[in-house]
């Protein structure tokens, strides 16, 4: 079981939550009940942005069940979008600057000697 921090259960709860409301119509103050509960909220969807559930809905769509395999998901589609990240800025780009080094001072001329 992966090890979770953050608002990461949160998130994951929230859109079980939004299951749950959309199950039963529920599509003003969903889950609403005016009192703080154990995270601060007084919904169980919380305040995120619905970017940070359409991923959580997809994958309990496509048949993840519970928390483990839903974070795993997640952390999967971070990896995948860190490494897009790196070949998108290579692409962009080509020329610029190497880990192999150059033999070239960062230093001003002047203080090169």
């Amino acid at each position: 079981m992966p090890w979770v921090a953050g608002d990461t259960p949160f998130v994951l709860d929230g859109s079980n939550a939004f299951l749950t409301c959309v199950s039963h119509h529920d599509f003003s103050a969903c889950g609403y009940t005016g009192k703080l509960n154990y995270g601060g909220l007084m919904s169980p969807v919380g305040d995120w942005p619905l970017l940070q559930h359409v991923p959580d809905l997809i994958s309990i769509g496509l048949g993840a069940d519970g928390h483990a395999a839903r974070t795993s998901v997640l952390e999967l589609l971070s990896v995948i979008g860190v490494v897009v990240a790196a070949v998108v800025a290579r692409v962009a780009f080509p020329g610029r600057a190497s880990f192999r080094g150059s033999g070239r001072s960062c230093l001003p001329s002047s203080a090169a000697h």
